[in-house]
């Protein structure tokens, strides 16, 4: 008699997408919105899952190395042996377990945030993160408000009061009267 065990998917938070491939034996390029060494701090990480959304369904891929490539990643997947394999995911989004974001002090570039809702120390509705803007001295959020208005609001880590990946929420400290601008 069989016996089967039941893979429960855990709730899944995107992290980045898949580039082209790099080289011909399978390694794929990586642009993601978090430091993957704050996730799996040993570069030959065997034990850690990467998620591919695949006709809406979450398949795991088991990260088997990566390396820092300037503002990207180079990642080996198991099960991704060629360059043919690999040009197949080219575009693929890339998910983490909720959880491990929740639970581990994970550093992200800003543009994690985006579609994060702002509030204000007050739990006031700011609106939410459209895109992020780093190509200037002061990172810029465009934000846009409930009444559909967007607004500009300069960034800094020093502002950030809270983050909840959970709820999708950031709670920020406004400087007076920058909202009004």
């Amino acid at each position: 008699m069989s016996s089967t065990t039941a893979f429960t998917v855990p709730e899944l938070t995107p992290i980045g997408h898949l580039g082209k491939p790099h080289g011909v034996r399978g390694e794929l390029v990586a642009y993601l919105t978090i430091e993957l060494e704050t996730l799996c701090s040993d570069p030959s990480c065997e034990t850690f899952y990467l998620f591919a959304e695949i006709d809406a369904l979450p398949v795991p891929y088991q990260l088997l190395s990566y390396r820092s490539k300037g503002d990207s990643y180079l990642l080996t997947l198991a099960h991704v042996a060629d360059r043919s394999i690999a040009e197949q995911m080219t575009g693929w989004r890339l998910f983490v377990p909720t959880e491990l974001l929740a639970e581990s002090e994970v550093a992200y570039s800003w543009d994690h945030f985006i579609g994060f809702r702002v509030v204000t120390p007050e739990e006031e509705l700011v609106g939410t993160i459209l895109e992020v803007n780093d190509q200037t001295e002061n990172i810029l959020l465009t934000i846009e408000s409930s009444d559909g208005s967007q607004r500009l609001i300069p960034i800094h880590e020093e502002l950030v009061e809270a983050i909840d990946p959970e709820s999708k929420t950031i709670q920020l400290h406004i400087p007076q009267g920058l909202l009004d601008l």
